[in-house]
């Protein structure tokens, strides 16, 4: 069954005009002016605190100001995000499960290869043991017959030794010897199953079919089974300051007790914050 594919991905949004003002001429200028003002005065009397009340008022409308122009000209672009974000993501799921399906598969495929080389490995030691196992059989028996040869010689030494002895050779006779070169020392050859040993002793290990262009990364992961037993390097404790705050803090007011907890002190802090809107 065939189904229709989309021939592309399109995420349809309109930006907004360009330029972008965010603050505009007059803005700039009556901040330039109100921090004028506010690094030059000096509270000395109710006066000049008021004033430095009303100038306070004034940037906090203007930061109010800024922040609302801030979020609308933001707003189409975060807009065309969630969009973008939106439509790549159903093809992105399709994506990973894809690589999911190739990667366990390969996986698969890896492990299956490994066990199999270790098998091979397997038999080929067995089969080393084995004609080892032959080989040292040779071996003895070998010896076992150099050691009767060595017994029959050296009984017929022994029974030479005891001969009745040769007259005295007349040197004044020519006396001619027959020199015979001295017989070749044979080689041993090698036994089937020495040569069998020591084919199987150097042959080139199996390689693991893998399939070129891609790697498998071996990680070593922990897996916590049981945090009380963790050793104390390895345990971290987070003070839940939320927590803190919303237990302690929250409905606190000036002139309450200040809180005790173990482990935390509290402090007072104090700001000036505007109570009242002015035109900035």
């Amino acid at each position: 069954m065939s189904e229709t594919q989309p021939v592309e991905l399109v995420v349809v949004s309109e930006l907004p005009p360009a330029p972008l003002i965010l603050a505009s001429t007059g803005f700039l200028r009556t901040l330039a002016e109100v921090e004028q003002q506010a690094r030059s005065l000096e509270i000395t009397d109710a006066a000049s605190a008021q004033l430095a009340a009303s100038l306070q008022i004034r940037l906090t409308e203007a930061g109010t100001q800024l922040e609302k122009q801030r979020k609308a000209l933001k707003a189409p672009f975060i807009e065309i995000n969630r969009r973008i974000d939106e439509a790549a993501r159903a093809p992105a799921e399709r994506v990973d499960v894809a690589k999911n399906l190739l990667k366990h598969a390969l996986t698969r495929f890896d492990t299956e290869q490994r066990r199999l080389a270790a098998e091979r490995e397997q038999a080929r030691l067995a089969e080393i043991a084995r004609l080892e196992k032959i080989r040292q059989a040779e071996i003895d028996s070998e010896n076992k017959r150099k050691a009767e040869l060595d017994r029959i010689a050296k009984e017929a030494a022994d029974k030479a030794a005891a001969a009745p002895t040769a007259p005295p050779m007349d040197f004044d006779e020519e006396v001619s010897f027959d020199e015979e070169p001295p017989a070749p020392v044979p080689v041993a050859e090698k036994t089937a199953a020495q040569v069998a040993l020591e084919n199987i002793q150097h042959a080139p290990a199996a390689p693991v079919a893998r399939p070129s262009g891609i790697t498998f990364k071996v990680t070593l992961v922990p897996v916590v089974v049981d945090v009380m037993k963790l050793p104390e390097p390895f345990i971290e404790r987070t003070a839940k300051t939320k927590a803190i705050i919303a237990t302690y803090c929250s409905g606190w007011r000036e002139g309450n007790p200040i809180p005790e907890c173990p482990g935390v002190r509290f402090e007072v802090k104090r700001d000036a914050v505007s109570t009242g809107r002015n035109t900035f």
